[in-house]
């Protein structure tokens, strides 16, 4: 992927943050699931576009960096 910052290229620090959300543990679970829309559903504002692409999850972030991560579906 060209123009991409791709994990297995470059040393990238993740990002994690802990809050408390007063939802139902399903729902946030299912949130957490759907890995095409980080940009509504876990961090809008944050992440303004997510494409799944070829096995790869791609985001936008809002200062405009790219990031893409592989990913497996596990059943």
């Amino acid at each position: 992927m060209s123009g991409v910052l791709e994990a297995e290229d470059t040393h990238v620090a993740p990002i994690s943050r802990e809050m408390q959300v007063e939802a139902p543990a399903e729902g946030i679970w299912a949130a957490i699931r759907d890995m095409g829309a980080v940009h509504t559903r876990l961090a809008p504002g944050f992440v303004v576009d997510t494409q799944l692409e070829d096995g790869a999850r791609v985001v936008t972030f809002s200062n405009g960096l790219v990031g893409a991560r592989a990913y497996r579906r596990h059943r």
